[in-house]
């Protein structure tokens, strides 16, 4: 799970989710085989109340954020499925979410 207000605002929280990333990358054979990764953005709410501001971050800032995963994972890179804009406070749109990711993981 991916903090997205401090991922828009904190420069040392990219480094951290980085290593994070290669950790998971380098702790792979722990695992099941063919396991998948998916990466729930949280706190979608932080970034504003408003859906077409936080669709609008969530397309500018989700394909570098799976581009940072991809190449982080390198040669299990295929292991990743999708991150996934999320906003766990709201008990009604958390499933929905959670669904919506799982069925797009699916779909893949």
């Amino acid at each position: 799970m991916l903090d997205a207000y401090e991922y828009d605002t904190n420069v040392k929280m990219k480094d951290r989710f980085k290593d994070d990333i290669d950790w998971i990358s380098s702790n792979n054979q722990l695992y099941a085989p063919n396991f998948g990764i998916i990466l729930f953005v949280n706190k979608m709410d932080k970034i504003s109340s408003d859906k077409n501001k936080r669709e609008e971050w969530a397309d500018r800032n989700l394909p570098e954020i799976e581009t940072h995963i991809k190449e982080s994972l390198d040669a299990f890179n295929q292991h990743f499925l999708l991150a996934a804009p999320i906003a766990l406070v709201s008990k009604d749109s958390r499933p929905n979410a959670i669904s919506a990711a799982l069925l797009k993981a699916v779909e893949k």
